[in-house]
Parts: structure tokens; sequence; C-alpha cells
């Protein structure tokens, strides 16, 4: 399929305006969470005390590798992140693979939370796909979130 924003094509869209995020399985498993968080915190140009807020909210994991942590503790760190984030427009490939059905509520709350703060979240799977892979949304600046227009569940 296609990914366009406001009829442009999403390459051609400026780069922080969307953010993609790979398969949560994807991350570097040798890496303890506290530098993970320390060196995505600096790519990212994200405030220090907003990493410290993260390592706060996840003290009993810092010291861990990232190989040690289950699917959705993988997930919900990537999400903790995405929250942090001036972007708007999250893009995740795959992102709940090797999650079991009873943890993807909470993955489910952090997506609705980011939802909440106004972001577009486009999850690239072909489980959830419709058949002609079309999706259409409108960003509505009253409501301060994008709302779809073929109104399915986003």
């Amino acid at each position: 399929g296609k990914i366009s924003v406001e009829n442009q094509k999403v390459e051609d869209i400026n780069r922080n305006d969307f953010f993609f995020v790979p398969n949560q399985a994807k991350i570097p498993g040798t890496l303890r969470v506290e530098v993970f968080l320390n060196i995505l915190g600096k790519i990212f140009s994200i405030e220090k005390e907003k990493i410290k807020r993260i390592k706060q909210e996840n003290q009993e994991i810092l010291t861990c590798s990232i190989s040690e942590l289950e699917p959705v503790g993988r997930a919900c760190l990537l999400l903790d992140l995405c929250g942090l984030m001036e972007t708007r427009i999250f893009i995740l490939k795959d992102f709940s693979a090797g999650i079991f059905s009873h943890s993807l509520v909470k993955v489910i709350d952090k997506l609705q939370a980011l939802k909440e703060k106004g972001a577009l979240i486009l999850c690239l799977s072909d489980i959830f796909m419709k058949y002609d892979r079309s999706y259409k949304y409108s960003y509505d600046r009253k409501k301060g979130k994008y709302l779809n227009i073929n109104n399915y569940v986003i």
C-alpha cells in the first residue's frame, strides 16, 4: 500500500511530522534499558527531565537487558518514548508481534493515551488491513486529533 498525509506521499513530508516505530522485537537485545533510554533520548533530543520520568516509572527494569523483557515490556517502553516526542503521526510496523492477547491491554492503553494527546497511529499489519488497504483520516483542529473518515476504529 501507500501512505499519504494531506494528499502528500509520506516520503515527501517533513521528517519531523511522523515517526516510524519498528516491530518491538527489532530492539537490540544486549542493551540495558537505562542505556537504551539514554541513547534514544539523545538521538531524538528528548529533554533529560522527560527521560528521567520514564526511568522512574520503569525503575524495576532499568538494569535489565532488552532481551530479558517480554515483548509487551519492549512495546510499552517504545510507546512511552513516543509519548515524549513532539511527533503527531506514528507508524507502527507489526507492533503486536509476539504479544499475547491478555497482555495487549497494556499496549492498547498506551496507544489510547497517545491518541488522546492528538496523535494519529497507523498500524501496519496485514491482519488488520482492509482488503484494498485504504484508510482515510482527517485532522480536526478543534478537537486536536485525527478522525477516521471511514468510521473504523483507529
